[in-house]
């Protein structure tokens, strides 16, 4: 099974459940969240796994649903390389 990944955009609501997502290959497809939006990474091979930014950093594992589900699947290092001049541009 072929591991692929995705960025997206997600529309959060008061609540914290997601109402809309937008998704791109590539970061600086995307722009920059506004309120009430996240960033996120996902990966996808089997089950999704996220990956959210925080303080400006990108987490070095994803998760299986929320911080109470880490795993031990490493964020790749492009990532955090796109995710840092991404960054710089936004």
């Amino acid at each position: 099974m072929k591991t692929t990944y995705e960025w997206g955009i997600e529309v959060v609501n008061g609540d914290g459940d997601i109402e809309e997502c937008w998704f791109a290959d590539k970061l600086g497809d995307l722009g920059k969240p506004t309120e009430g939006e996240r960033l996120v990474l996902v990966r996808h091979v089997g089950d999704d796994l996220w990956a959210y930014p925080e303080d400006g950093k990108m987490p070095e594992t994803f998760d299986a649903g929320g911080d109470e589900f880490p795993t031990e699947v490493r964020v790749p290092k492009r990532f955090h390389e796109e995710y840092a001049r991404w960054l710089l541009v936004t």
